[in-house]
């Protein structure tokens, strides 16, 4: 029968502690454990080759799993960073847009501001004008009218008279008095009034004006009526007794005094 020759106690400690070292078990521990008391010394420079190699082995498996982290937060920065700057590239875009866009636009104001004051200076040295004539034209209006408008009318500067007044107020009033003839020019009217006739004859009249350029009179009796036409001095008042039925017809008509109808009434075109 054959019996194994034993191995050599240093060599089996070697061995133990190889298998250990691949086990991942602590190697000083280990060799505590199984390293015989007089160890080979070559053995034991062995040990510490295979316990330098396996902690530089994780010291660079470490260092290779830190660095991967990092590359990972990196990366991640980057392409932050990379949107964050899309996003600023974007934002300068859009505000060199506005600032093209406000330039533009004060290009425009200043344009406009241009042309505003040439039309105000160009308004302003047409106002005289425009109120010499509502001054020719003011007398000619009905009465009543004239009546309506007196305090505005008696706020436009005589001829050749200095005004404090602004240029806006002047140019405010001129139209407000146009507008207000004009609207009365489109419409019929009723008054009441005492006329002076041609023989000097005063008589207390109801008148109807065909806006602000033909008018009629007729007595509160009906015995006497007219026409009346807009002149130079104001109105001119003329009797037509022939019309005055119509007349006081066409006053009651307006008046709500008498069923809506036609009448007949004299016209005279200047």
């Amino acid at each position: 029968m054959k019996h194994s020759q034993p191995q050599p106690r240093t060599q089996r400690a070697g061995r133990a502690w190889l298998w250990a070292l691949l086990a991942g078990l602590p190697l000083a521990g280990f060799a505590s454990w199984t390293a015989p008391q007089d160890a080979d010394p070559a053995l034991e420079e062995a040990r510490l080759s295979l316990e330098q190699l396996y902690e530089t082995r994780r010291l660079i498996s470490q260092e290779r799993s830190t660095w991967q982290v990092a590359k990972e937060l990196l990366t991640d920065e980057i392409d932050l960073a990379g949107k964050e700057l899309e996003g600023l590239r974007a934002q300068i875009t859009e505000k060199q847009q506005e600032s093209t866009d406000a330039e533009a636009a004060v290009q425009e104001l200043l344009t406009n501001s241009e042309a505003s004051t040439l039309a105000t200076q160009e308004m302003e040295a047409r106002i005289p004008a425009w109120e010499a004539r509502l001054r020719v034209l003011i007398p000619r209006l009905p009465v009543p009218l004239q009546d309506e408008l007196r305090t505005l009318t008696q706020s436009l500067p005589k001829e050749g008279e200095e005004t404090t007044l602004s240029p806006s107020k002047r140019f405010i009033t001129v139209v407000f008095l146009l507008t207000q003839i004009n609207k009365y020019h489109g419409e019929v009217h009723l008054a009441s009034e005492t006329l002076t006739l041609p023989d000097g004859q005063q008589v207390n009249v109801s008148t109807l004006y065909l806006g602000v350029s033909q008018g009629y009179f007729v007595t509160q009796d009906g015995s006497m009526a007219g026409l009346g036409l807009s002149g130079e001095h104001g109105w001119e008042w003329t009797p037509k007794p022939e019309a005055a039925e119509e007349i006081a017809k066409a006053v009651a008509i307006l008046s709500n005094e008498h069923p809506a109808g036609y009448a007949t009434v004299p016209v005279r075109v200047q």
